[in-house]
């Protein structure tokens, strides 16, 4: 079968006219506000973000699943009002772009001017009235580079009114854990710093509950743990390569839409998938933004 591409991109409009606007998705959260729920390690989650604008930074190594977590999220605040401004800073893999119209690319592969268009386009949000979602790409190094000249970033940023969300997406290897380490060396820690699981990335027959163990006894992890962040999991998405290859959102694969629908088996799968996000998510409900 031919490679069926849908046109069907979450929209964006303009958030304003001036030279240093970033345009938003025009997409907001159907939130489940949870001030005190049970994440799934079973810890509380008792900061209660509900009145405040975010930042989400999605941090980790290559193919640790950022672009697929970033479209979950920016299409399941599609049906709301509240603007969110998707950032890709990814320098060799434009996804995001496929699925989400008017996201912020980074345009240059120098450091030092990536540093500055980083700051310029937080700044701008911060001014706004949207919340961002920001993929760093993996490896990068920019958000350590303004951390570094900017310590204060996240406290800075809470002051203009836009809370940083911290976001490690991790596979079973504890490599997975190096940019954890560097940025809390960096003393760049926000209070609400998430520890995502990736079922995905586990081998296969390797059984979740167990997969992450030599992970999650690594001193690095049980720190960041202890200090309160909580682990989520993401569960394995079996039919990725189809969605991937009719570009399609999540929800049309679901419902069959699209030029070349998936099959019923393949659209169960997604179903029970899309539950399963909403449930390991719901506990960070006030979280999102």
């Amino acid at each position: 079968m031919d490679d069926v591409k849908s046109d069907a991109r979450i929209p964006i409009v303009q958030l304003a006219d001036d030279a240093d606007a970033i345009p938003e998705v025009a997409v907001g959260l159907k939130r489940t506000v949870v001030s005190a729920g049970q994440g799934a390690h079973g810890r509380p989650v008792k900061l209660d973000l509900s009145k405040r604008r975010k930042v989400w930074f999605f941090v980790g190594r290559g193919r640790t699943g950022k672009t697929t977590l970033i479209r979950w999220m920016a299409e399941k605040a599609s049906t709301a009002s509240a603007p969110v401004v998707c950032i890709d800073m990814d320098r060799t893999n434009a996804a995001l772009t496929s699925y989400i119209e008017g996201v912020q690319r980074l345009p240059t592969v120098d450091d030092t001017a990536g540093v500055q268009w980083l700051q310029r386009g937080l700044d701008a949000i911060a001014r706004s009235g949207a919340s961002a979602l920001v993929d760093l790409g993996g490896g990068d190094t920019i958000l350590m580079k303004l951390v570094e000249e900017v310590p204060s970033l996240a406290g800075m940023l809470g002051e203009a009114g836009l809370e940083v969300v911290l976001v490690y997406l991790l596979g079973p290897q504890p490599d997975d854990l190096s940019p954890l380490a560097t940025f809390a060396e960096l003393g760049f820690a926000p209070r609400a710093t998430v520890l995502v699981l990736n079922e995905g990335l586990l081998g296969p027959g390797v059984p979740p509950d167990t997969g992450f163990d030599v992970l999650r006894r690594h001193s690095i992890f049980r720190k960041a743990e202890a200090a309160g962040a909580p682990i989520v999991r993401f569960p394995r998405l079996s039919p990725a390569a189809e969605i991937e290859r009719r570009r399609v959102h999540f929800a049309q694969a679901r419902d069959g839409q699209g030029p070349a629908p998936l099959g019923p088996f393949d659209r169960a799968r997604i179903r029970h998938w899309l539950e399963r996000m909403d449930e390991e998510f719901a506990p960070l409900g006030s979280w999102m933004p």
